[in-house]
């Protein structure tokens, strides 16, 4: 399911509603985008992982020990995003982090949040089902259009 399917489907569910016209108190609402978030990219990223920890396994077999360690570092960017995911974007000290991206009138609505997380989403899993399907030790044009995605999402979510 591509970002703009998942964004539909969303809004048909009633899961995406603008910031703009919720009252600023509206926890719940929060809380349900939070899960809602949770539950349609941690099954993804999840996957992706597994993939990245395949990866590096072969590209340590093909003599491409770098690359290995490259792998490595995109992998624990991928965590650092996935425990965010988990503890619903709470920061060490137990609040949360407002990761919504701001305009010139405050925070802007849920749905381009969310529309451009899974943009970045998309690339990322692009380029890492890329690399998969290469039978050789990865060139670096690859590897960067992966950590370009993924430094995106680490934008998006403030966890870079």
């Amino acid at each position: 399911m591509d970002s703009s399917e998942l964004l539909r489907r969303l809004e048909e569910e009633g899961e995406l509603t603008s910031r703009q016209d919720e009252a600023p108190t509206d926890s719940s609402a929060d809380s349900r985008a939070n899960k809602a978030l949770r539950a349609e990219m941690g099954p993804r990223l999840d996957d992706l992982m597994g993939l990245l920890a395949w990866l590096k396994t072969e590209q340590a077999k093909l003599g491409g020990r770098g690359k290995a360690e490259t792998i490595e570092r995109i992998f624990d960017g991928m965590e650092r995003i996935s425990k965010w995911l988990e503890t619903g974007g709470k920061t060490q000290g137990g609040g949360e982090a407002d990761t919504r991206p701001q305009t010139e009138h405050g925070v802007a609505d849920d749905q381009t949040f969310r529309r451009r997380l899974f943009d970045a989403l998309a690339a990322v899993e692009h380029g890492i089902q890329a690399m998969t399907e290469r039978k050789a030790v990865l060139d670096d044009g690859s590897i960067s259009q992966v950590e370009s995605g993924l430094r995106d999402m680490g934008k998006i979510l403030k966890t870079q």
